[in-house]
This record gives structure tokens, C-alpha cells and sequence, in this order.
């Protein structure tokens, strides 16, 4: 366990010293990165020995550069968002937020995040969940890439993908 939390301490480190002066001074001037106390809740209950459900890294849009997703919190304790540092170990890195929430409206740690592989997935509509399918609305997915599965601990799924059309992230329910 200290091991992981010193693994972790030390990621973030390395990740804090490669940061342009530029990145730091615009984002994480108001933004940090979740510690050892922060991991409260569902993030202590669920948490696997070697990970942590507020990170992952994975190559989300094929560019074989490593990007990684992060709940943060912003430093006031106002609110926490999902952001992706897209070619996290690149000096061309850019931030991509999908969201934000206050802390009075939820906590960070009843969330999570992990990678989801390549593949088939049908939307929670087209499952069945809710009244089925508005017009307009995805039915499936089929991921090229590595996608961000944003989850609430043992309940509602979406997966955030790359989509090259608009050169961003979309995001799709896969359950409720």
C-alpha cells in the first residue's frame, strides 16, 4: 500500500516537473491533482492494489502519443472535474475538460474512471434502460481506440470516445 502511494506521490511529481511554465500557470494555478487524502469513500473501498480510480493513461486517439484522464479538484474545494491531458508526456500537451461538478452538488469519490478497450458497445438505450431511443440518439459504438469509462461506483456507465469527425471527445450511456 505505501509502495502504490509513493508510485502514485511520485507520478505526480514527475508529471508537475515536465509541465510547461505556460500549463501550469493557466490550469494548475486552480486545479490539483487528488492525494493520499482524498482517497475517501468509494475510492478507499474500491481502490486496487498498483491503481486509482481518479487516473487512467491510455492512447485514447490513435496517435501513439500516451494521453491521460484525471478527476481533478479545484484548490478551493468549490468543484472537481474530468479532464484528459492529451499527449500527457509531450511538450505539444493540451487539456481537454468533460466536465465539471460542485462539491456541494456530489463528491468526487463516488466516481470513477478506467480504460475501456476497442470494440462493440451498444448505448443504454438501445439496451432498454429509460424509454428506449430518442430519435437522433447513438445506438452503439464502435471504438477505434481506447475510451474513458466514467462511472458512478456500482451504478450509471458512459463511455467518453475520440471521435475523429469533430476531433474530440463524445460521450455515450452505456447504462443507468
Amino acid at each position: 500500500m505505501i509502495r502504490s502511494v509513493w508510485s502514485s506521490i511520485w507520478g505526480v511529481v514527475v508529471l508537475l516537473m515536465i509541465v510547461s511554465q505556460a500549463f501550469a500557470a493557466s490550469f494548475l494555478d486552480d486545479w490539483r491533482f487528488p492525494d493520499e487524502s482524498d482517497v475517501t469513500g468509494d475510492w478507499k473501498i474500491f481502490r486496487q492494489a498498483g491503481s486509482e480510480f481518479y487516473t487512467v493513461a491510455d492512447d485514447f486517439n490513435g496517435d501513439g502519443e500516451q494521453d491521460e484522464a484525471w478527476i481533478l479538484i479545484k484548490k478551493d474545494n468549490s468543484e472537481w472535474g474530468l479532464f484528459v491531458l492529451m499527449s500527457a508526456n509531450s511538450n505539444e500537451r493540451k487539456i481537454i475538460e468533460l466536465g465539471r461538478t460542485e462539491m456541494a452538488h456530489d463528491r468526487p469519490q463516488s466516481m470513477g474512471i478506467g480504460s475501456v478497450p476497442p470494440g462493440h458497445y451498444l448505448s443504454a438505450c438501445a439496451k432498454g434502460y429509460g424509454s428506449g431511443c430518442e430519435p437522433g440518439e447513438r445506438r452503439f459504438v464502435d471504438l477505434e481506440y481506447p475510451a474513458i469509462d466514467f462511472f458512478i461506483f456500482e451504478s450509471a456507465s458512459s463511455h467518453f470516445f475520440w471521435n475523429e469527425e469533430i476531433n474530440g471527445f463524445e460521450r455515450i450511456w452505456i447504462s443507468d
